[in-house]
């Protein structure tokens, strides 16, 4: 059953991505791009939904020696950004010394969330960087993107429950759409 369900999420990104103005908007990237230039870290670095690489990009171009992300829409796939699923990461414990996850976990399913939130605390060596949107979204069609929606509390609650480390809400400029939580590992 959740297989299925999975299945229809990515076929409705499958779509979604076709459409050339679906893609991280320019104040989202800009406040992503100041979350990143804060980290103190330029080692590697692993963007869960990466989409169509704009962060993985980014990394690279202020010194990230690796840069790469994973995304489940195929034809977004390249040398840097990899078939992958935030519940089931294909990477080592430890692999990224950084790993972010901009407005991505409001598209999971519901069911998916603790194991996705453990696959990116698993996979982060040093720090995670994880903005989640608090809004709905649809298509101009109507599809429900945003399926995902919790209070910031209750995102809170499950970030601390489901990762290892100092667990700290950031002051952005990108409220009340979305939160962005900075975890360092301990």
């Amino acid at each position: 059953m959740i297989e299925e369900k999975r299945k229809q999420e990515h076929e409705k990104y499958q779509r979604a991505y076709k459409q050339i103005n679906y893609r991280m908007g320019p104040k989202r990237k800009a406040a992503a791009r100041g979350i990143l230039e804060s980290s103190e870290l330029r080692t590697s670095l692993l963007d869960v939904g990466a989409g169509r690489g704009e962060m993985v990009e980014f990394a690279k171009s202020i010194g990230f020696k690796v840069a790469m992300g994973v995304e489940v829409v195929d034809y977004l796939l390249t040398d840097s950004v990899v078939y992958g699923e935030a519940t089931t990461l294909p990477f080592d414990d430890s692999s990224f010394d950084v790993v972010t996850s901009w407005d991505v976990f409001e598209h999971f399913l519901p069911e998916d969330t603790e194991k996705a939130l453990q696959e990116l605390s698993r996979v982060a060596n040093k720090e995670i960087f994880l903005c989640i949107a608090l809004c709905a979204s649809r298509s101009n069609n109507g599809e429900n993107y945003h399926i995902n929606l919790r209070t910031k509390q209750e995102w809170h609650n499950l970030i601390k429950q489901n990762m290892n480390g100092v667990v700290k809400l950031l002051d952005t400029s990108y409220k009340p759409r979305s939160e962005t939580w900075h975890i360092v590992k301990e």
